[in-house]
């Protein structure tokens, strides 16, 4: 899977005039909406892990029983179920923590989604869609080749000197292993 990160307020107002669809829901891709303000990492995050979660090959008692629970739900009803984890786990760690996070109502200005792969094809999740985003099928080249294909076309092109990232979540190689 690959996370991406680009600043919201620009491409947001390109993807308006666009059209007010965007994506709609498919039952072999696991979506949901964003129901908590600055959340979009983590949403990133979940979509990516609960569309590979046959392939990451370890087992998480809270991603096994949140992906059974939510298996059936609405992409609104599991944002509002990860919002509910989300809340209980950062009360529970954010003590910890050695920087100040951000108020949940701050103005920020860069917006994550995640580039995944099912069944052959790559995929744009975003928690403001109504879905996913089907970009097309993934190819010979690779699930990476292709996300940086649809990310240059979709948004470096239009916006030739805004910031973007890309992160990419994989297994660690047999030599890492421990």
């Amino acid at each position: 899977a690959v996370i991406f990160l680009y600043p919201f307020s620009l491409v947001e107002a390109r993807k308006r005039a666009l059209g007010t669809q965007r994506g709609s829901q498919l039952d072999q891709v696991w979506h949901m909406r964003q129901s908590v303000s600055n959340a979009c990492g983590a949403v990133a995050i979940m979509h990516a892990v609960m569309n590979t979660l046959d392939r990451i090959g370890r087992s998480s008692s809270f991603l096994d029983e949140f992906k059974h629970s939510t298996s059936s739900a609405s992409a609104h009803e599991r944002g509002r179920a990860f919002g509910s984890a989300v809340r209980d786990i950062h009360s529970g760690v954010a003590p910890m923590g050695q920087t100040d996070a951000p108020k949940p109502t701050a103005d920020l200005d860069f917006h994550f989604v995640a580039h995944v792969e099912v069944a052959g094809r790559l995929y744009e999740l975003d928690g403001n869609n109504d879905g996913p985003i089907d970009c097309g099928p993934v190819g010979s080249n690779g699930l990476l080749h292709a996300v940086v294909a649809h990310v240059r076309s979709a948004y470096v092109t239009p916006f030739p000197e805004a910031h973007f990232s890309l992160i990419t979540l994989g297994p660690k190689r047999d030599s890492e292993e421990t």
